[in-house]
């Protein structure tokens, strides 16, 4: 099994570039999660620099990276100076480097984003100081408000991820899967406050992410919805004490309790053909809104508005939850 270590640049108490409201280690944590995602979908072992937002130095990525013995590592970033376009840096006199880092650029220009190319990075720590051939890609110009038009959403920023991925699959022989997700009909958003969340579905696997009282999952096609992502990173630059925990009933487990979620907690299974039954969630330091959420169940459908600490779903019914809707008011 190959495998990959993927860094996001900065991190903590180093929030790296910024401009217009953006942080340029929050873009490089959801291009890398978003990467992840696809590399693992497509069976590749993936090794994390970090997955939340917490200090993670360039000298501890490299020590990192030689820990984990991969067979490449790829660093995301995001530039600033006011130019334009992504590019992608590697060790001169690495021809596998090369090829990688050309790669990177191929599919960032498939999104629409202008390519400055590819350059030597030599001189860059997570390039010389790594064992394996390594990356550096750098999605864009923060500070450009034209260049940033391209990804200054998480959506956006998630298809980055899966644009590095796909280059990483390519470099390393494996054929992408598109995903199934034609089946998801998200409809119209209730507001636009961020919370996003990403359903992971029988036969489907993980649909794309919705966001604000969107349908995650699907609906008239009997298929149980096995495990949930919830992401409030972006509702926590706003309200930096918000936290959500639930409870969580899952077929031949039982009501399982998260005390703190975050973007990469797994909220139900996979690979196991496990429904997902029931869901409490309960959100803290929002003090201005009030979380909401329901569920659509088998042989029941949309069931109605819960509120923050009410359980949507059923026990003891044997009935799959097929498709949800998280929103903040």
């Amino acid at each position: 099994m190959a495998k990959v270590f993927l860094s996001a640049g900065h991190g903590g108490t180093d929030p790296g570039a910024c401009a217009y409201g953006m942080k340029e280690k929050a873009i490089n944590l959801n291009v890398m999660l978003a990467c992840r995602n696809e590399l693992i979908r497509h069976g590749v072992e993936v090794v994390c620099s970090r997955v939340k937002d917490e200090n993670d130095p360039v000298t501890q990525e490299v020590k990192e990276a030689n820990a984990s013995k991969a067979d490449v590592a790829v660093s995301f970033h995001t530039n600033a100076g006011g130019g334009d376009g992504s590019e992608s840096f590697y060790w001169q006199g690495d021809a596998n480097g090369l090829k990688l880092a050309q790669l990177c650029e191929k599919y960032t220009k498939a999104l629409g984003q202008n390519s400055r190319g590819v350059k030597s990075g030599n001189h860059l720590w997570f390039i010389k100081a790594t064992n394996m051939t390594a990356v550096l890609s750098e999605v864009g110009f923060i500070d450009n408000d034209k260049d940033n038009d391209i990804f200054d959403t998480v959506g956006e920023q998630q298809a980055f991820g899966v644009a590095y991925a796909k280059a990483i699959l390519e470099y390393l022989g494996i054929a992408y899967k598109e995903q199934k997700t034609a089946k998801q009909i998200p409809g119209n958003a209730k507001n636009s406050n961020q919370l996003w969340y990403r359903a992971h579905c029988q036969n489907l696997g993980w649909l794309n992410p919705v966001h604000d009282g969107q349908t995650a999952g699907t609906t008239g096609f009997s298929t149980r919805l096995e495990a949930l992502l919830i992401d409030l990173r972006t509702i926590r630059e706003k309200y930096p004490d918000a936290k959500l925990s639930g409870d969580f009933h899952v077929q031949n487990i039982g009501t399982v309790h998260l005390d703190n979620i975050e973007p990469d907690t797994l909220i139900g299974t996979i690979g196991k053909s496990l429904r997902l039954e029931a869901f409490r969630l309960h959100l803290e330091g929002v003090p201005d809104k009030k979380l909401y959420y329901e569920a659509h169940v088998q042989d029941i459908g949309w069931q109605g508005v819960r509120k923050d600490g009410e359980m949507a779903g059923t026990t003891g019914q044997s009935k799959r939850i097929e498709a949800v809707r998280i929103w903040l008011e």
